[in-house]
């Protein structure tokens, strides 16, 4: 849990310039949670921005939502699969939707990494879209091109915040650099409502297909399912 609170403490830190903390005091810890809170309040206005796009994936349990925690994840109402390191974080969220776990591209493979021998996939559908938003490093979201430019996954990525904000032009750079690099059609925009800004970049929903192959590495050992 403390992992995911600095994460959360990482992301404040870059809105708001602050290159020093000092964790005693109670000014900064009422700002670090007020914007905690705020990001929580923009991430459901970013729910609704992607019905507006048409790229409201998430409903479906096919729809896997990338490394979020329960603070910051905008999936919960919904049917949608949780992979996260962080899924321990979750309250009131089923267990069942949740898969503590890693996530990279391998070739054009999603591939969940994990220590856990417990970690188990279950298909009501395949898996046909990722996404994620406002990641804790840009690295979480390397060759996601891959996934849908080879094997034809869905993919949605999107940044909010203030537009004030000092990582503004720093994390709108990254949904440009991914919408860069996918072929075929796609949908990519960006808007502003008052003082927030709202960023995103997905695909069409898949046809249905072929359940696609996810592995699941445990340290020295590799299981593929279909």
């Amino acid at each position: 849990m403390q992992d995911y609170i600095n994460r959360l403490l990482t992301q404040f830190k870059e809105a708001k310039g602050i290159t020093k903390v000092d964790s005693n005091s109670d000014g900064f810890r009422e700002d670090f949670i007020n914007f905690v809170i705020q990001k929580g309040q923009e991430g459901q206005n970013f729910r609704r921005y992607l019905e507006y796009l048409g790229l409201d994936h998430y409903r479906f349990a096919s729809t896997a939502e990338y490394c979020k925690g329960n603070l910051d994840s905008i999936v919960k109402p919904s049917n949608s699969t949780i992979i996260s390191p962080y899924g321990a974080s979750f309250e009131g969220v089923d267990d069942h939707r949740i898969i503590v776990a890693n996530l990279v591209v391998y070739g054009n493979t999603p591939v969940l990494l994990s220590t856990n021998s417990q970690v188990t996939l279950k298909y009501g559908e395949p898996f046909r879209t990722f996404m994620t938003h406002n990641p804790y490093t840009p690295r979480l979201i390397d060759k996601w091109e891959d996934l849908h430019n080879g094997e034809g996954y869905g993919i949605i990525y999107g940044v909010f915040g203030k537009i004030s904000d000092l990582d503004h032009d720093a994390k709108v750079k990254t949904v440009d650099d991914l919408a860069s690099k996918l072929n075929g059609d796609y949908t990519k925009k960006y808007d502003t409502d008052h003082d927030s800004y709202f960023c995103a970049v997905g695909t069409d929903f898949p046809m249905k297909k072929e359940k696609p192959r996810v592995l699941v590495k445990e340290r020295e050992k590799v299981f593929s399912y279909r």
